[in-house]
């Protein structure tokens, strides 16, 4: 008994290594025997408490560096949007302004006429250029024909830009959309899974799959490129912030994702969301996330 109770002063000191020795299969034997397994079970306890708190420190810092890359992304977005509007969009404005100054003072109806035309070429190729900006800020289809056109769209350019051979699917919309969260979710995590392909796959083909099914959409990107490992890539911080990224994404509107791929065999990815996902809901779900959202969304 003195012997369990000195183990017991151990044990409350945090010690869970110790064990007592079994002398007899007595009252006192079978106590030991109870006491030995207690430990064992509180040491199992401690072992996974520890695992996990791991787990949320590491999954913190990638949110922490998630969130320093889009604050920085942000920056370098607005840095080539001025940088376009200034020396695109202002020289082509410049340009029209010489030319309604020159135009003043034009006495040949012929001379007009040109400078006309120099003129409409010019304001169309400003117009292409502000288009081309707001595409690439936020596509207008998305906002005004839903996912699935603004997903035709985007892979269709994709196919053209890369060289990629993209086979697109959809099933169960009929012409309905899904919440605006998860429109935009489900279109930036694909964006991003496909550029992903685009810049490390070497793929010669993907597929895209949309499936809305009982209030729920799920997506599958698969394509046949080098693949990797999953594990080693999730916790780099080169590569493994987009990856988190598009899981944050998933998670905030109380989806999931999953990715399967291997060396050699390619890679799927499987993302499923609520079709009517709603914003304020997720935050009550996780307040934490709250600042990553708004920044993803």
């Amino acid at each position: 008994m003195q012997n369990l109770v000195s183990l017991t002063q151990k044990v409350s000191q945090g010690d869970l290594k110790v064990q007592g020795v079994v002398n007899s299969e007595d009252e006192i034997g079978v106590l030991t025997k109870a006491f030995n397994q207690m430990i064992l079970s509180l040491s199992e306890s401690d072992r996974e408490r520890e695992e996990l708190l791991q787990q949320l420190k590491e999954k913190e810092e990638m949110r922490l560096q998630l969130l320093e890359k889009l604050i920085t992304a942000q920056e370098e977005e607005r840095k080539r949007i001025s940088r376009e509007l200034h020396d695109e969009t202002s020289q082509s404005l410049t340009s029209l302004m010489v030319n309604l100054k020159v135009l003043e003072s034009e006495a040949s109806f012929c001379n007009v006429g040109d400078r006309l035309r120099e003129m409409r070429q010019v304001v169309s190729e400003t117009l292409d250029e502000v288009h081309h900006l707001a595409r690439d800020l936020r596509p207008s289809v998305l906002d005004d024909l839903g996912l699935v056109p603004a997903l035709e769209r985007y892979v269709r350019e994709y196919g053209e830009t890369y060289g990629i051979e993209v086979d697109f699917h959809n099933m169960g919309f009929d012409g309905e959309r899904v919440s605006a969260p998860a429109e935009v979710a489900l279109y930036r995590i694909i964006q991003e899974a496909l550029t992903n392909v685009a810049k490390y796959a070497r793929a010669q083909t993907v597929s895209v799959l949309l499936d809305w099914r009982d209030n729920w959409v799920s997506a599958i990107v698969e394509d046949d490129g080098q693949g990797f490992e999953p594990d080693t890539v999730i916790t780099s911080p080169s590569h493994g912030l987009g990856l988190f990224g598009m899981q944050e994404r998933a998670t905030l509107l109380g989806g999931s994702f999953s990715i399967e791929s291997r060396p050699g065999n390619g890679t799927t990815i499987y993302i499923k969301v609520p079709a009517n996902s709603d914003i304020e809901n997720c935050e009550k779900r996780d307040s934490s996330g709250k600042e990553i959202k708004n920044s993803l969304g």
